[in-house]
């Protein structure tokens, strides 16, 4: 039996490290006002966000200091006054903030994916439409890994030593080549021969874990979605379901555009998605999942995981809050969107009475 272990943004969260896309537009928000403050004219531009004095006016120190609060705040202050314009350049931009300044949450490959859709109907202009929403969609990936990259350097190392011997001892490192009974309702002498860490982040912090799971070689890091510096892979960023209706119908068009964001053709710039599919085929396997929302942007390829034949069971490592609160049932909501065999999903997923809490770093 070998075990495929799933990493997503929730890892890195529960590390302390502020990867969620909320984090990141905050920032960019915040850099966007501090330039806008400290240049002379007053001014910031870029491809997705404008913001400019519309009169003469002399700006406070008073107002200055507000670039250190709240950045969505501070937004909302400059949209209400006379003396501001602000300008959203880009229709996927501003559906992004909105979401995140109401609900603190979204998935920007989803809202890429269903402004793609979106553009390839319009009647006229069609490839200038999906033009300029990629080219919005690159401007924001390049911001956003380059954010990842100071979260990387950034984040506090001493939080592994704390974490270690939880995650060493949730994902049963102790099993490699040994038999444990009736372990997640498998048959009876399961034995973890090899386990595959398939890490969704583009960050490294999984590196860490590495040494104490590697009994004799048998374990490996793939980054599916490449790592930040594309050592593993170049970054892969975009819509990744292609069983989807509206997906359908690119083929039918012949505009190369519509794919320049799509997850499966960047998958084969190296062999990261190859050798996952190996290690399915291999042998029978069980799945846990660490911090990975299971969205309909990975659609394809945790369809491939979940209803692999190997797949024997799969194990959630939920979110829970300080009040006790936790993510379990929504989670299986997201998982079943992956299944068409809605039989085996009751069959393989384990339940919540069985499943566990993924450990959380304590924040000072």
């Amino acid at each position: 039996m070998n075990r495929l272990i799933i990493i997503g943004n929730g890892f890195d969260l529960a590390h302390g490290l502020k990867t969620s896309f909320y984090h990141f537009i905050e920032d960019y928000l915040n850099k966007a006002i501090i330039s806008f403050y400290d240049s002379e004219t007053h001014t910031y531009n870029d491809p997705l966000l404008e913001i400019k004095l519309t009169n003469n006016i002399k700006i406070s120190d008073k107002d200055k200091m507000a670039r250190l609060l709240n950045p969505f705040n501070e937004m909302d202050k400059l949209n209400n006054s006379h003396h501001v314009q602000i300008k959203f350049k880009s229709k996927f931009f501003k559906i992004i903030y909105n979401k995140v300044t109401t609900i603190k949450w979204v998935d920007i490959e989803i809202e890429y994916f269903k402004l793609l859709v979106e553009a390839n109907n319009v009647k006229t202009n069609k490839i200038k439409h999906i033009i300029n929403l990629n080219s919005s969609f690159k401007f924001l990936k390049d911001k956003l890994i380059t954010y990842l990259e100071k979260q990387e350097s950034e984040y506090n190392k001493e939080a592994i030593n704390t974490y270690n011997e939880y995650f060493t001892e949730i994902i049963n490192v102790k099993q490699l080549y040994k038999v444990k009974q009736n372990e997640d309702n498998l048959r009876n002498g399961v034995s973890i021969h090899n386990l595959l860490f398939l890490n969704f982040n583009y960050t490294n912090i999984i590196e860490n874990y590495l040494p104490k799971c590697n009994v004799d070689g048998s374990s490996t890091i793939k980054y599916i979605h490449g790592n930040l510096n594309g050592d593993k892979g170049e970054p892969v960023f975009g819509f990744g379901d292609e069983l989807d209706e509206d997906y359908k119908t690119f083929e039918k068009e012949n505009i190369k555009e519509l794919y320049q964001n799509i997850k499966s053709f960047d998958y084969l710039q190296n062999n990261n998605y190859h050798s996952m599919i190996n290690f399915l085929d291999e042998d029978n396997f069980q799945v846990q999942i660490f911090g990975h929302s299971c969205g309909l942007s990975d659609r394809t390829m945790l369809n491939e995981i979940f209803e692999h034949d190997n797949c024997k069971s799969i194990k959630i490592f939920y979110y829970e809050d300080d009040k006790g609160d936790n993510d379990f049932t929504e989670k299986t909501y997201e998982i079943s969107k992956h299944f068409t065999d809605k039989k085996m999903l009751r069959k393989v997923v384990v339940p919540f009475k069985q499943s566990k809490p993924m450990p959380q770093i304590k924040k000072d």
